[in-house]
């Protein structure tokens, strides 16, 4: 739809190979590739230039390889080399944007992931997502890994119930890296978190993504008061 040159009249009409109504979609940085999201969990992956459908990424009832519940949001990393997904089924996916395959399935939420944040303009990578399990998680390093759960433990400090939308403050260190995330939740509360605290890359690195994700044993650390 380009409105500046040719006034908002409509240049192409493009059909997925499905009947599946269209819910969700995002551009990446650059403009030349969308993704799609339907009822289900599946993605559609476009040509945005040349107004083609190029792929589709099926759902996947185990959640390995796609998702297996309808898609809560979509965004794309600075560069525009991956898109991320969240759902009602829990889970993330980190989806490589040239092979259309998952890079990465983020595991750990008890309940639907209700909002994310990305930041991969700065010097570290993350993810910050919310759920209606009431918690938050930070993913992070090169694996995607999770570095931190804010949960509530019988404290003031976490959410005591639904998270419903996360985003990051516009203050930065030097390297572009967001210093504070906000979330808002059905408690009626919204809470200021100071996230960069647990985005040391070794630390990332060198915890395996089963152990941060399944959200068994003591690896987790404890969860930190807000930013006040």
């Amino acid at each position: 739809w380009p409105f500046a040159d040719r006034k908002g009249e409509l240049v192409a009409e493009i059909e997925a190979p499905s009947s599946d109504a269209i819910l969700m979609a995002s551009v990446a940085p650059g403009g030349s590739i969308m993704v799609s999201s339907g009822a289900g969990g599946a993605l559609d992956w476009w040509d945005a230039q040349q107004h083609l459908w190029v792929a589709h990424s099926p759902s996947d009832p185990n959640s390995e390889t796609g998702h297996g519940d309808d898609i809560t949001q979509l965004a794309w990393t600075h560069d525009g080399s991956s898109a991320v997904s969240s759902s009602e089924d829990g889970t993330l996916i980190v989806w490589n944007a040239l092979s259309r395959k998952a890079v990465r399935v983020l595991k750990g939420h008890e309940g639907s992931v209700t909002s994310f944040v990305i930041s991969t303009s700065g010097s570290r990578r993350f993810i910050l997502s919310a759920s209606t399990d009431s918690t938050l998680r930070l993913w992070g390093g090169n694996n995607w890994n999770c570095l931190k759960v804010f949960r509530n433990t019988n404290s003031s400090f976490a959410h005591s119930k639904a998270v419903n939308c996360v985003v990051f403050s516009t203050l930065v260190d030097l390297s572009g890296t967001p210093l504070y995330a906000l979330s808002g939740s059905d408690d009626w509360t919204i809470r200021s978190w100071h996230v960069t605290d647990f985005l040391d890359p070794n630390q990332a690195d060198q915890a395996g993504q089963d152990e941060w994700t399944d959200d068994e044993g003591s690896s987790e650390s404890e969860d930190e008061a807000p930013t006040k």
